[in-house]
This record gives structure tokens, C-alpha cells and sequence, in this order.
């Protein structure tokens, strides 16, 4: 059985007992928001997409 590890706090050292986005008692912001992770992520396909694109059409001569 593995321990279980505790997350503190970066600005108070508070130690949270459960995972939340934002400290009880500090209240500073702990993870980032979900539209961030998620332009994140679309961004990351974007460029793969663009770059194989690319590829691809080296491959042709243009």
C-alpha cells in the first residue's frame, strides 16, 4: 500500500487534506482553469495538424 501524499500550499504551506483549486486558507489559485488546459490541448493538435500537413506536402514536391 502506497501513502497517501499531501499537497501544501506554495504560498502558505497550508496542507490540503483534498484537492481544490483554489487554497481555504490563503485562497490563492492552486490549479489553472479548465478553458486554459483546454486551448492548451486544442492549440497542441492545431500545430500537430500543421505540422504533418507541412509534411505531407514536402513529400508531394508542392
Amino acid at each position: 500500500m502506497s501513502p497517501i501524499e499531501l499537497e501544501s500550499c506554495p504560498n502558505c504551506r497550508y496542507t490540503l487534506i483534498e484537492r481544490s483549486t483554489y487554497c481555504p486558507y490563503c485562497g490563492t489559485q492552486l490549479t489553472h482553469p479548465l478553458w486554459k488546459k483546454m486551448g492548451a490541448w486544442i492549440l497542441l493538435i492545431l500545430i500537430g495538424y500543421g505540422l504533418v500537413r507541412c509534411h505531407v506536402r514536402m513529400l508531394d514536391g508542392f
